[in-house]
């Protein structure tokens, strides 16, 4: 299988066959049978084409594309092969199932990290912590596990950027990784505002939206297998909501969820009130 990604065309259908068909004669020449895409080189690129919810302001960590990219790779034989969801989760100020949290922490041994700066985070349970996405991920649609040169380069990108109040991590009686959530202030809005330039003022939105926002991102959340279903989640947004509630949040955009992945599904809708606003594709075809 050849796979595709970051792929952008004008509403031409001579454009898009000729991208189609250099990724296919790439694939050809490698022995593929089949193409699929857009996937990144893993999970930490962005996925899918965007399908529904063109009306909606896009989250800034995902792909937004143009109406008109589906049809055109539909005209080409594609069909689709994986969907993701996303949905906005409504920021209550009491969240009932919340109170099991300490009857959770007692009966498994889990705690809350608290106190620490990023960086000191970072230290101790960085590489751990995407060493359980490679685990708890391993069975999901073309996931490919990330390497430790990989696992460094993310985390020098994003430990810079992250509020620890809006990081939950989840431990266990020996003090490793059990569960985590990494959100991020939504920057949409400010990046519009701010015209695509930085400068000479784009940075100020930015940065406001940084230090202030009523809507929160949530790019990744995990829980060991061994711990799924046992309530882990359940700490984990115990200890992000006292962060919202803190900080005025009012909703969390959920990052693109499998439709087929039951369980993360459930894990927003079975605590929240959540609709879903958006809904990308992944495409494949047979190579001819």
């Amino acid at each position: 299988m050849v796979r595709f990604g970051w792929i952008d065309f004008i509403d031409d259908a001579g454009v898009v066959r000729a991208l189609v068909d250099a990724v296919v004669a790439w694939g050809k020449a490698r022995g593929c049978t089949r193409i699929k895409g857009p996937l990144g080189f893993s999970d930490m690129d962005k996925e899918g084409l965007l399908v529904e919810g063109f009306d909606q302001l896009a989250p800034f960590t995902v792909i937004y594309n143009y109406p008109y990219y589906g049809p055109r790779l539909e005209e080409l034989g594609f069909v689709k092969d994986a969907d993701w969801t996303q949905k906005i989760v409504d920021i209550p100020d009491v969240v009932p199932q919340v109170q099991y949290a300490a009857l959770v922490e007692k009966r498994f041994g889990l705690r809350a990290v608290s106190g620490m700066s990023m960086k000191a985070m970072g230290r101790r349970y960085g590489k751990e912590l995407f060493h359980l996405i490679n685990t708890a991920f391993a069975e999901l649609y073309e996931y490919t596990p990330m390497s430790d040169r990989q696992i460094d380069g993310y985390l020098k990108s994003y430990l810079s950027i992250l509020n620890p109040d809006f990081v939950s991590i989840i431990v266990d009686a020996d003090d490793h990784v059990a569960g985590f959530a990494i959100t991020v202030p939504s920057l949409s809005r400010a990046f519009r505002k701010a015209r695509g330039r930085l400068f000479p003022f784009g940075f100020i939105p930015i940065l406001r939206a940084l230090r202030k926002t009523d809507t929160i991102e949530a790019l990744l959340i995990g829980v060991l297998p061994q711990y799924q279903g046992k309530g882990a989640s359940i700490m984990i947004f115990k200890d992000l909501l006292e962060s919202c509630h803190r900080y005025g949040v009012t909703r969390m955009l959920a990052n693109p969820q499998l439709e087929t992945n039951k369980k993360v599904q459930s894990v927003f809708s079975d605590i929240f009130e959540t609709h879903e606003f958006m809904r990308r594709r992944s495409y494949a075809r047979e190579i001819g």
